[in-house]
């Protein structure tokens, strides 16, 4: 269980972290959020990897189970749908911490990176079943394993993120989906 400041801090660094990114954002600018001093945020978190990691963690969970509930929607092209729509959605509200679910941390932060990487294996876990789903009820005649084929889509829909966080372009999320049960010529 989280202290109420530990949450707070918690909480700020989410919201920097995600308006600047990890580089854009030093722990006074964190502590100053917060109303703390900097030694009393160091006393809550060691470091500022240490902070971050708990953020991704909680971040990595929030999308995990927006994934997780979109995967209950009735048909397999709905679950398809949702989880594309809840993905950019999320994604679009969370731009530089879904970046670094994209792109990874630092090669040198390789404790960091395992979780990154743990917790994308964990959302395409999810998401190939709605994938295999939607090949099987549909007949689709595709000859791409059902985990390439997730890859691909998640390779997708985080080229839409990263346009949209570098370089400004618009994202959708509710057209993308659509687009994307399109072209696999479905009908939800």
């Amino acid at each position: 269980m989280e202290t109420p400041t530990r949450q707070r801090i918690i909480e700020a660094a989410r919201a920097l972290f995600s308006e600047r990114s990890w580089l854009g954002v030093p722990m006074g600018d964190i502590a100053d959020r917060v109303g703390i001093s900097k030694p009393a945020l160091y006393h809550h978190f060691a470091s500022k990897t240490e902070l971050y990691a708990v953020v991704m963690d909680q971040v990595a969970e929030d999308l995990r189970t927006r994934i997780v509930r979109a995967v209950g929607a009735a048909t397999p092209a709905e679950r398809l749908h949702r989880v594309v729509k809840d993905y950019l959605e999320f994604g679009v509200a969370e731009k530089n911490l879904v970046n670094a679910l994209v792109a990874n941390p630092s090669p040198r932060d390789s404790e960091l990176r395992a979780r990154v990487a743990d917790s994308r294996r964990e959302l395409e876990k999810h998401v190939q079943p709605v994938v295999e789903d939607v090949i099987a009820e549909h007949g689709l005649a595709i000859t791409i394993d059902s985990g390439l084929l997730v890859e691909l889509l998640f390779a997708m829909m985080d080229g839409l993120l990263l346009g949209y966080s570098f370089w400004g372009k618009r994202v959708e999320p509710g057209c993308v989906a659509d687009r994307m049960i399109e072209a696999f010529g479905l009908r939800r």
